[in-house]
């Protein structure tokens, strides 16, 4: 296995940007928050069952070697359950923009309609910056599962847990170009 990137929300500046599709960076960024992220890159080995290959294997009867499997980052991320940032979080994952003034007073203006099991797959980006020429960038996430975890005594008080898969990462020296947007404003119920 490969080492893991955990991330403390409360010491970085993050930015998530929705992609067209597989192969086309975003344009456009939206800061967001989090409370924490862990984020584990795998690549498996993958059996191959092939017999009789003589020149790899001293006995005919030997299965070949397996070889190194897809690429893919497993992450868990955790939000407050609020507001403010699950909706941008469902948005670049899910089929459908934001509500266009998703500021205003009006509770009417936060309806949305999120849609899954589209035929083509949603993909978005989350840039993490952890230092100050440091910048971790996670390619071609997708949502795997949401989840509720109670943190204290009032149900008032829990998390949401986004389970997400990944295609790739690297690692920046500066933000990727695009327009950003600033972190959303609370809406009128705060939960």
């Amino acid at each position: 296995t490969m080492p893991d990137d955990i991330w403390d929300g409360g010491d970085c500046e993050t930015r998530i940007g929705r992609r067209p599709d597989k192969d086309t960076a975003p344009v456009s960024w939206r800061a967001v928050e989090f409370l924490s992220l862990t984020v584990t890159p795998t690549q498996e080995r993958r059996d191959r069952t092939k017999l009789g290959n003589p020149g790899i294997r001293k006995n005919a009867l030997d299965p070949t070697r397996s070889r190194k499997g897809f690429f893919r980052l497993a992450a868990e991320l955790v939000l407050d359950a609020d507001t403010r940032q699950l909706p941008v979080y469902l948005a670049a994952g899910m089929v459908g923009a934001l509500a266009p003034s998703e500021n205003a007073d009006d509770p009417a203006l936060f309806d949305h309609v999120f849609e899954s099991g589209a035929k083509g797959e949603q993909y978005f980006d989350l840039v993490v910056k952890v230092g100050d020429n440091d910048f971790r960038h996670y390619i071609g996430l997708t949502l795997g599962q949401l989840s509720t975890q109670f943190t204290g005594e009032n149900t008032q008080d829990f998390n949401i847990n986004i389970s997400l898969q990944g295609l790739s990462r690297k690692r920046l020296t500066a933000w990727p170009a695009g327009a950003v947007v600033s972190i959303p404003n609370e809406g009128p119920v705060l939960r």
